[in-house]
């Protein structure tokens, strides 16, 4: 980048794509971008591109402003990945094998959920190791029904455009947030297919006293998935996410936990509604 002025710069990048999908050809050629960045004040930056990959035009932006009790963010930008960038976004998620009722399960911690029939716990991409080596019991089916992965590996790379916005506020002992997401896949092996997820999120937290501290979010999204993705049928899932937990700190080393958790899927595929709560208190100490 170069510096026009103390407020104004500019900046660009020229490359070349060379990849190899075994799913989807023509995905190699030349790249460039080219952008404006504009900072008025110590407290406030806005950086703007435009550009061309071998998918075609592509755009960037990226905003923030800071005041003495609030962050303002905002994004957009346009890129390419493949399926495996899903399970590499899910690496914190605690999964675990079962041979009756719902093969794939998720739990909070590593506590199993049935010691008689569950095996665990594994991560993303060891679950995604053992649909690419077909082992019996986990199927591609299995990785969406956990929300794990939207759709099957074979449909391979896809264009991700993603926009982004949030703003936080800290006031005292209290804590406030809301974000914003908007993120559509374009799938390139099958002629653009798409899903498309909206979601939105609310936080509070309060410092109770030095030691304790109470927290709540709400999360709630909806996806659209195309037939072509899905297995025939257009899928629309409304997924609503609570959280209600508090924190203490009984020693210097000490520190427990107590969070209630309600989550809620609504689909229009009838087998994929369900409603689950859990209750989890934990004790973590450090040596």
């Amino acid at each position: 980048g170069y510096a026009l002025t103390r407020k104004f710069r500019v900046f660009g990048t020229v490359g070349q794509d060379w990849n190899d999908y075994l799913s989807t050809s023509g995905t190699d050629g030349s790249s460039w971008s080219a952008g404006l960045g504009w900072s008025p004040t110590r407290r406030t930056s806005v950086e703007a591109s435009f550009g061309e990959r071998y998918f075609g035009n592509t755009y960037s932006l990226s905003a923030s402003h800071r005041t003495r009790i609030s962050q303002w963010t905002a994004s957009y930008s346009e890129n390419v990945s493949d399926i495996t960038q899903q399970f590499l976004e899910q690496t914190s998620r605690i999964f675990w094998v079962c041979n009756t009722g719902i093969a794939v399960r998720e739990t909070q911690d590593v506590t199993n959920p049935d010691a008689t029939s569950c095996v665990g716990p594994v991560s993303s991409g060891e679950l995604a190791q053992l649909v690419i080596n077909s082992i019996p019991g986990v199927t591609v089916a299995d990785l969406v029904a956990a929300n794990l992965l939207d759709v099957s590996i074979a449909n391979g790379i896809y264009v991700i455009k993603s926009f982004t916005a949030g703003v936080s506020w800290d006031i005292g002992r209290l804590g406030f947030g809301l974000s914003a997401r908007d993120t559509r896949r374009l799938y390139q092996a099958l002629d653009g297919a798409q899903d498309h997820v909206q979601g939105l999120t609310g936080s509070v937290n309060y410092r109770v006293s030095p030691r304790t501290s109470a927290y709540s979010s709400l999360s709630l999204t909806h996806k659209n998935i195309d037939a072509l993705l899905s297995g025939g049928t257009a899928r629309e899932d409304d997924l609503l996410s609570l959280s209600l937990g508090l924190n203490h700190r009984f020693a210097e080393k000490l520190n427990g936990a107590l969070t209630f958790r309600h989550t809620q899927r609504d689909s229009n595929d009838a087998n994929s509604d369900y409603a689950e709560n859990s209750l989890t208190a934990s004790v973590n100490k450090r040596f």
